[in-house]
């Protein structure tokens, strides 16, 4: 075997019940030269066993068991510490990928001497007939970091929409290290932070076509809990992604995109709370913290240039 190119980082917090059919997904790639990374985030089920059985028979795999739990960020920071490659990638123990993934990514990473490569993304529940593309793309291409920026901030209509989630991409780790790009500490919403830090410093980045990214949805997932917690998470990291900018002197810079980027997700997060949140009440209270937190990040003349005042006025109208 020639030396691994690239190291695919997984960390595990109780997630037993999937983890077998994650973990499947990788040691069965077409790509040979990749090393697994797994840490274990002090999982309290059955997922020691289960990895266990995978690395007395896959010597690709590299075994970290943390004795108390540090968070998804933390054991993705360890990942990246540990990796040994030119090129890492990031996969969630309940996530699984096509099976020639790394091969057609690399392939295409190598080609163009690209700093990220980005992949489709298919959304899945667990009826596997249920399955819908959430990203896909019409053929093989390069863009710049700046168009990825805008494809990922949704700055304008276009073909092409980016993902902020990191598991759909593979990294060059030079890039990851060279300009001190981390994972944060809280629980959600850090791959807002590290995408949009990584296409700041992306020359080029390479996009599949035809391979995916299987993204598991569960019901029971913070996803869908609702709370001023998830609140709070999204616009923490939005927070720490503009202290980094104004820190490196890039803030201005990226202005545009980043308060794009608030607004996005200011709009995202009241669509996600009236699909859980039934009392109008509560809506209603929910509505004015997200604007209250936005208002921290942005001035409320930028909030209203974003918000659709046709959907306003018909929520208002309704109730």
């Amino acid at each position: 075997m020639d030396k691994p190119l690239l190291t695919v980082i997984i960390p595990v917090y109780n997630t037993a019940e999937y983890l077998s059919r994650c973990i499947e997904s990788v040691i069965n790639q077409t790509e040979h030269n990749i090393e697994v990374v797994i840490i274990n985030d002090a999982s309290t089920d059955a997922s020691d066993t289960i990895i266990h059985n995978y690395i007395t028979t896959d010597s690709k795999i590299n075994y970290i068991k943390l004795s108390h739990n540090i968070g998804v960020g933390n054991a993705r920071n360890i990942g990246i510490n540990t990796a040994r490659t030119k090129y890492i990638s990031f996969l969630d123990s309940d996530d699984w990928i096509d099976a020639a993934y790394y091969e057609k990514m690399l392939e295409q990473i190598e080609l163009n001497h690209s700093d990220i490569c980005i992949s489709g993304i298919k959304t899945e529940v667990d009826d596997i007939y249920s399955w819908k593309y959430q990203y896909q793309y019409p053929s093989n291409f390069t863009i710049n970091g700046k168009r990825c920026i805008h494809a990922l901030t949704n700055q304008y209509n276009s073909d092409i929409s980016i993902s902020p989630i990191v598991n759909n991409k593979i990294y060059c780790k030079e890039l990851i290290l060279n300009n001190y790009i981390e994972f944060d500490k809280s629980r959600r919403a850090q791959d807002l932070f590290f995408s949009f830090m990584g296409f700041v410093y992306a020359d080029k980045v390479s996009i599949c076509n035809n391979i995916y990214y299987h993204y598991y949805q569960r019901n029971f997932s913070a996803t869908h809990n609702f709370t001023t917690q998830y609140v709070d998470d999204y616009f923490y990291i939005l927070f720490t992604l503009k202290s980094e900018l104004e820190s490196r002197r890039l803030f201005l810079l990226y202005q545009k995109e980043y308060e794009k980027y608030v607004n996005h997700y200011m709009t995202k997060l009241i669509n996600n709370m009236f699909h859980n949140v039934q009392n109008a009440d509560e809506q209603r209270s929910y509505i004015i913290y997200i604007l209250k937190k936005a208002a921290d990040l942005i001035s409320i003349e930028k909030i209203m240039q974003y918000i659709d005042l046709t959907r306003l006025k018909d929520f208002w109208a309704l109730r």
